[in-house]
């Protein structure tokens, strides 16, 4: 774990940045290149603190000659289903993207230059996943609704969904089954191999963390508001913050 942790430390040269913005998307499926964001969250952190922290709802049912209606009811009924059966509830429907839903394109036009802020101010990403999903799903869209090309660097998102998987392995599993950096490989690179492995009985997941660290108890962080964009980009924000203060280890362990 010392070797993991000095290497991402090496990442950012010399510590976890102050600034950053976490973000997450709330999406039609789980197939990252092919389907759509229905909620845009993030959180913007300056000097550790929280400066603006928002999310928008896309309603793709304006753009049926983009978004076919029935395409878009069968895949959230999908996820609809996909929670049921882990006795999770889901928040979204057509019905809420059309009531409360914005227009998608200007969501990702807003998005994509809170992005291009964000960078130009030398601050970092990060989400939950995000190396492995959420960071595919907005080059994807940026591309193929706005036209614009977005290439993430290799050092600038910080992952705390494959941090906490690192972190799980080297506490519940022995040393042949850590993930540490390989020589020359990106922190990106890093997370995205690390996110898709598959280790046996590591649970990392963000509801999972929440419950692990007590953020539903120390931050009044509602477990059932979970999987909505804007609770899960904060929810990021808490574990930097709890990752950068040295509580590596779960609250009460």
């Amino acid at each position: 774990m010392s070797y993991w942790v000095n290497r991402l430390q090496r990442w950012f040269g010399g510590g976890i940045p102050e600034d950053y913005l976490t973000f997450d998307y709330e999406t039609t499926g789980f197939e990252r290149d092919f389907d759509l964001p229905i909620d845009f969250g993030y959180t913007l952190v300056r000097g550790r603190k929280v400066v603006a922290r928002k999310s928008f709802i896309l309603d793709w049912t304006r753009y049926p000659d983009l978004v076919e209606p029935g395409w878009l009811y069968a895949r959230l009924e999908r996820v609809k289903r996909g929670y049921a059966a882990r006795g999770e509830g889901y928040h979204y429907s057509v019905k809420r993207l059309a009531d409360e839903g914005k227009d998608p394109l200007k969501v990702l036009k807003f998005n994509h230059d809170l992005f291009v802020s964000n960078r130009k101010a030398g601050a970092a990403f990060g989400g939950h996943n995000a190396a492995f999903y959420d960071c595919e799903m907005a080059r994807s869209v940026f591309l193929e609704y706005l036209g614009v090309k977005w290439k993430w660097g290799g050092n600038e998102v910080l992952d705390t969904g494959s941090m906490e998987k690192v972190l799980e392995c080297a506490r519940v599993l022995d040393a042949t089954k850590q993930y540490l950096p390989r020589r020359d490989e990106s922190m990106f690179d890093f997370f995205v191999r690390a996110s898709r492995g598959r280790r046996a009985g590591v649970i990392w997941n963000i509801k999972e963390c929440v419950k692990r660290y007590q953020l539903d108890k120390r931050f009044g962080i509602d477990l059932n508001a979970l999987h909505g964009a804007q609770t899960d980009s904060y929810v990021c924000h808490l574990l930097i913050e709890d990752f950068r203060n040295g509580r590596l280890n779960p609250v009460g362990a």
